[in-house]
């Protein structure tokens, strides 16, 4: 694997004697290869970032798209012959050295690196709750998906929301009594499609029934941006 500030990264395959056996690129700019992992059936493994803001990548057949404003990462699965089997693209840990390992029988593959801001992995949600990027480490399944994510320090929720499942209008109750709040949601790709400031009541109402149905997570935060809590809610008309 090369690694390049400026260019594309690419990967190359030799024989024991030195030769070349092939060379897959990204025909798109201002990525860099990071990893390489491989199982017993010699499957390969790789990892890519980017520090830029990207939509998407190309990489040997498998083309990846994503609404990510900075800091990108790119995990692709490869056959013996440099062909992409399949890849996930996530909206962080693209700048930082993000890694990928497998288990043997190539069921399972690992993958780390750290919150540059909220990501959604499926139905789970991180998020970054300090000024630096907190790392996280996820279990990339056979689905093609990622599955049981977690997190360093994830902080208690102090927070309740009813009801749950709803049609996109209801309440929040948060056990901070005194001083002003403010509440962001967020949907399945991380994207904030509501937020309130300068809420006084611990106990309040939310109308986001112009949302489709889907999964979502709310955060509640003070005026320093301090989180008071957290939590999931479901949007069901």
């Amino acid at each position: 694997m090369i690694i390049s500030d400026s260019d594309s990264a690419f990967l190359a395959k030799y024989d024991n004697a030195g030769n070349v056996i092939w060379v897959k690129s990204s025909s798109i700019g201002l990525w860099e290869g990071y990893c390489l992992a491989r199982d017993r059936n010699n499957n390969i493994y790789l990892s890519l970032g980017s520090n830029y803001k990207k939509s998407n990548i190309i990489f040997c057949n498998e083309t990846l798209n994503i609404n990510a404003p900075k800091d990108p990462s790119v995990f692709l699965k490869l056959d013996t012959a440099g062909n992409a089997l399949f890849g996930s693209i996530i909206r962080t840990g693209g700048d930082d050295e993000n890694c990928i390992t497998c288990s043997q029988d190539g069921k399972y593959t690992y993958v780390g690196g750290d919150i540059h801001d909220t990501i959604a992995f499926g139905s789970d949600f991180l998020n970054n709750y300090v000024t630096m990027e907190p790392p996280f480490i996820a279990r990339w399944g056979v689905s093609k998906k990622m599955d049981n994510v977690f997190e360093i320090s994830l902080p208690q929720s102090n927070t309740s929301l009813f009801p749950n499942p709803n049609k996109g209008q209801f309440t929040i109750q948060s056990s901070i009594e005194s001083g002003k709040l403010s509440v962001e949601i967020y949907n399945m790709l991380g994207e904030k499609v509501y937020s309130q400031f300068n809420i006084r009541n611990p106990t309040f109402n939310i109308d986001v029934s112009s949302q489709p149905n889907g999964i979502y997570l709310y955060r509640v935060l003070t005026t320093d941006k301090s989180l008071v809590g957290e939590g999931k809610l479901i949007i069901q008309k």
